[in-house]
């Protein structure tokens, strides 16, 4: 399951619900995992408030297709992104 979630995240293309939905977890439960790979260190997470943080959305591959940035200021997202170890449990 570990392999699976960072395989997904690794697209960079979906949202949390769309992760859920593929693997057959609610977002609930998504997120308790992305908590625990998160303290485990396989991913970072980064608070960012939409159009207005350095980073977050300017940087994101989805900036151009998210509804966050393309209408609705102040909206608080996380992003995730994978770490060297992340990345290095996924090639195995």
């Amino acid at each position: 399951m570990i392999k699976e979630t960072l395989r997904m995240m690794s697209r960079g293309d979906l949202s949390l619900n769309e992760i859920a939905r593929e693997i057959g977890l609610g977002t609930d439960e998504l997120k308790q995992r992305l908590d625990m790979l998160e303290h485990m260190g396989y991913i970072l997470s980064e608070d960012s408030m939409a159009m207005g943080a350095g980073g977050g959305c300017s940087s994101c591959p989805s900036a151009g297709t998210c509804g966050a940035v393309s209408g609705s200021l102040g909206i608080k997202i996380a992003t995730y992104q994978l770490t060297d170890k992340g990345r290095k449990v996924m090639a195995k």
